[in-house]
This record gives C-alpha cells, structure tokens and sequence, in this order.
C-alpha cells in the first residue's frame, strides 16, 4: 500500500463475529494525566476489526515529537465508556458513527463531553454510510473535531488528522496545566500578602516551603537551606536528594542542577534556597511559573522589610508625636496630618517643671523623666511637647480630665519621692488649668509641630510661674475645681493672683497630692482655719492672723511665706489677694 492509496474501507458490517485483534482494553491503564513517559494514547472504537486492523498498519511506529503513540481497542461504545471511566486521558478517539445502533457514536460523544467532562480529547468521527447526516449539522450539534467517511481516507489523510489532533490536544493539556499553575501562583500570592500584617520572615518561608512543593507536584520532595556569610544550613529537611554544592552563587531565579530545582531569595543579609525534585517533566512555561512564584516569594520578604522598616519609623515618630494625639486627626500616622489642621476642644493642661536635686546623673535623671511621662499615659493624658526645663501634658477626657490630672500629679509626686529606694532625681512644680484650647499642626514645610494652643495654656504657663515662686508643689485655677466638683479633694483655697501680663485676676488653690498621708492629714485638719485667713477682709489683724497660724503649725512653709509678706506687694508678683476682691 502506497501513501496516498486509498483503504477500502468495508460495508458496515452486520454484527458477525471476526477473527479478532489482540484487544488492549483490558490492559492496566497508567493514572497519570496525558502525555506521561512520552507516550500519546489514541482509542480506535469501531465494531469492524477491518478498521482496527487497517488503522494500525497505517499508524504503526508512529511517533509524535518524540512521543510513541499507543493505542487502545474497543469494539462497541459501551467497551469504550468502561475503558474511559479508568480515568486514562486519550489524546486521539477515532469514532465509529454506527455501531450498536445508529446512534451510538453520538451517544458515546455525549458521554464522553458531559457526563465525564472530558473536554481536550480530539474526537475524529468516521462513518461508512455518508449523508445520512449532514456533516455541517454534526460539527454544530456535537463536539467532535473532525468527521470523516472511512471510503474517502488514505493513510496520508489518517496520518495528518491524527497527528495534527494529537498535537491539539498536548497544545490543550499544556494550557490547562499552566492555567492550573496561574491559578496557583495567584491563589499563593493571596495567600503570600494576606498575611503581611502579621506576617514574620519564617510564617513566610513556611508557606513557600509549601507553595513550592505543590508547584513540584510533591511538597516532602522540598529542603529548606539558608546562606549567611557562606555559611549553609538547612532551615527544613524534605527528601530533596542532592549536594549543596554551589549554592554560594549570587544568582537569583529558578536553578536547575544536578537533578535538582531550585529558586532562591534574599531577606536582609541572609540567601534562602528552596531545592526540590519533581515528579514530571517541567516545561518551560512551567518553569516560568515558578519563577512567577520566587518573585511573589521575593516581594512578599521586601514588603516585610518595608513594614518592619515603617514599624520602626512609626516608633521613632511616635517620640515626637504621639499616637494618642494622632487620634485626634483620624489619621494613623504623621503622613495623615496636613498643615493647618486644627480645631478646638476642652482640655486640661498642665504645665510641669522638673527642678534638679543636686548630684543627679544624667541616668537617673532619664530614668525619672520616663517615669514622669509613663504615669501621665497611665491616667488617660499625653505629653504635648517637652520644655527646656519640663514639660506640657493635656488632658482630653470630657468627663474626667481634671481627676485624671490630679492623679497623675499625685502619683509623679509619690513617684519621685522615692525611687528604687532612692530620692528621686528632681522635684516637680505644676501649673494646672482648664479651658479651651486649639489643637493643631503648626511650623512650614520643612518643620511641623504638632501642638495646642491657647489663653488656657498661657495661663497654665503663668500659674505655674507663680508655683516656683511659692513654697508649694502645684497650684491649680479654680476652674478645674469647680468644673470637675473637686471641693472635697486634698486642695487649699489661696485666694486670687495677679499673672504676668494680664489685668484680671485668677484665683488658685493648692493641691496637697503627693506627700505622705500623715502629713496631708495633718494639713486638712486646719484646712478651714487657713482658708478663714484667706478670706479675711481686714488688713489691720491679716498679719496677727498669719502669725498666729506660724505659730501653732510651724511646719507649714506656705503659712510663713504670706506671714512674711502680709500687708505688702510681694516682689513675686503675687500680690496681695484683698486688693483684688472687689
């Protein structure tokens, strides 16, 4: 038989058993999916053993692009389907049109598209009875690639549409295998940034240590290997077979050596190389992909790096503007805010000034300072900025900032009394009010500050220039007392002040906080008998007043300093409070 003779294809024949061609169709059929060990695997269903027999003569030790072509043998659809439920894909099926019946064939194309989803397959039908059907209204009405009559085939016509569908259909196999891999490569880049907010470099390597081994098609084939300094070491031992040798090279990308593949990333000073053996031939689409997957990888550590690099920078911002602040804004860092953003809210403010003990080392005096600021934080306040001898906190708690301010004096003032066994290295005074104040960025371009602003301030500022001037720790306006019904609390009315560069007076008590209990004790038992002297209106008996206080509680500094200056504008600025109640 010459190339382009014709095969006289017989009548269709009427169901008589023929001498029979060895059938492979009960043959263990291998589970891998397509062109596995270079094999192509063709199903020739036709009821006529003249067809079986002239199609392998035609097709013997054929060979497709290195791939030896197989093929399998069933002699009716039903043959056929118990063959193709073994899960073997065929590259090729030639199809009888007529076998049991006349529908048959369709039957079998239905089956094999719908029932077993099998969509790659090249179906070439072929028929011996021509023009019961049109061939046009076949192609539309089934899914078959070809229809052919069995009279008008030669072996170069078999050989071409048999070649060209086997070649379709790896065509076919290769794009669904990549289009698995994509969806891989994307479903493991979900997976690779979805974590990064709490993501570490080793949950990281963990799931590409996975991610790699199911690209491999085996994810115990995968060993984990670090480079630090030349220095290798295995992170995770899989079943990866192979030397190290080499891995010491600066070259990035996927690797293939001695048997073994390989893709390699950075992070900080550190290589990690994932190795691995695979289980199938990898195209080079397929290596591509892994390629894909060592980048995503490669991000994924760079994005770490960057957060870790912002976490940082988001702490050492947080030294000059502080995150309770930022609050404010709504904003959850300083790139947030915008110049000249402000606006306006009740606030107390308290004006500090650390006055050093002699011999205090720098050490003791950080140490006391952070201190100072943890027990501001603790009790709902935050420290605006730090001056060249102390510090502005604020604090903005509606219903409780004046008690949150007291306390935190309070407890800077037991605080630094003593600290691990030790006087602390400063003393403390404060000037405390409350009002309204603006809070906002301030500066230019280059400089920002974010800061409040206010008379409220000024007068904290003021009150607290009044306390370094008297024998007391803290003075407080009478605002704060009176908006947060503080009467009952360890205070002193001291009457009304004069402040710099104002005309109306303030008037101030003393908070007794931070001093030993028994003390205070002592002091509130005469609190109403030192009050009584403030309110006094007679100028003639204040002295003797003062005096006579000097003299039961000789204790009592604040008691010898208006004693001292009864009758007289002070030289403090502190003038004498009668002159002001009018």
């Amino acid at each position: 038989m010459q190339e382009d003779d014709e095969i006289a294809w017989a009548d269709e024949p009427d169901h008589t058993a023929a001498e029979p061609v060895a059938s492979q169709s009960d043959v263990t059929l291998p589970s891998s999916v397509g062109r596995t060990d270079a094999v192509i695997y063709v199903l020739i269903v036709d009821d006529d053993e003249e067809v079986h027999r002239v199609t392998l003569f035609t097709l013997s030790n054929l060979e497709i692009d290195g791939a030896k072509v197989e093929f399998v043998h069933a002699r009716s659809s039903e043959e056929a389907k118990e063959i193709l439920r073994q899960g073997q894909r065929f590259a090729v099926i030639l199809l009888d049109v007529v076998m049991e019946d006349d529908e048959s064939g369709f039957r079998l194309v239905r089956f094999i598209r719908n029932e077993l989803g099998e969509k790659a397959s090249r179906i070439i039908m072929r028929t011996g009875q021509p023009g019961s059907v049109p061939e046009r209204d076949l192609i539309l009405q089934y899914d078959i690639n070809d229809y052919r009559n069995k009279t008008e085939l030669t072996a170069m016509t078999l050989f071409t549409a048999v070649v060209t569908a086997a070649r379709t259909f790896n065509d076919i196999l290769r794009i669904e295998e990549n289009s698995k891999s994509l969806s891989w490569v994307m479903e493991d880049a979900k997976k690779l940034f979805s974590v990064q907010s709490g993501a570490s470099e080793m949950s990281i390597l963990e799931l590409a240590y996975l991610q790699f081994g199911r690209h491999l098609g085996n994810e115990e084939c995968v060993t984990l290997v670090k480079l630090t300094d030349g220095l290798c070491t295995e992170v995770r031992r899989g079943k990866a077979e192979g030397t190290y040798e080499g891995l010491n090279s600066r070259s990035m990308g996927v690797d293939l050596r001695d048997g073994l593949i390989s893709i390699k990333v950075e992070h900080h000073d550190s290589q990690y190389i994932l190795l691995g053996t695979s289980s199938k031939e990898l195209s080079e689409d397929a290596l591509g992909l892994l390629e894909l997957l060592r980048k995503n990888i490669q991000i994924a550590l760079d994005n770490l790096k960057l957060r870790e690099r912002l976490e940082n920078l988001q702490v050492n911002l947080r030294r000059f503007v502080p995150q309770e602040a930022l609050s404010f804004f709504d904003v959850d860092d300083v790139r947030g805010l915008e110049m000249g953003k402000s606006f306006e809210l009740e606030a107390c403010i308290v004006f500090m000034r650390f006055e050093l003990q002699e011999e205090s080392g720098n050490a003791k005096v950080e140490e006391s300072i952070s201190r100072v600021v943890q027990v501001i934080l603790q009790n709902d306040g935050l420290v605006d900025k730090f001056t060249t001898d102390g510090l502005l906190a604020i604090f903005f708690q509606p219903s409780s900032a004046g008690r949150d301010a007291l306390r935190a004096v309070d407890g800077i003032r037991t605080m630094l009394h003593e600290i691990d066994g030790a006087p602390g290295a400063f003393d403390i005074k404060c000037g405390v009010n409350y009002g309204t104040v603006t809070f906002g960025l301030v500066g230019y371009e280059e400089r920002l500050e974010l800061t409040v602003m206010g008379d409220s301030v000024n007068i904290a500022s003021r009150i607290k220039s009044i306390c370094q001037l008297l024998p007391c720790s803290t003075l407080v306006s009478g605002e704060v007392i009176r908006r947060y019904g503080l009467e009952d609390a360890d205070i002193r009315r001291l009457g009304h002040f004069h402040l710099r560069g104002r005309q109306e007076s303030i008037d101030c008590v003393e908070f007794l906080g931070g001093i030993d209990s028994e003390r205070r004790a002592q002091m509130n038992a005469y609190r109403l008998e030192f009050e009584s002297v403030i309110d006094e209106q007679d100028d003639e008996r204040i002295k003797g007043l003062w005096k006579e206080l000097s003299l039961r509680y000789p204790d009592d500094a604040l008691i010898d300093y208006f004693h001292a200056h009864a009758n007289e504008r002070a030289p403090h600025e502190h003038s004498r409070f009668t002159d002001l109640i009018s």
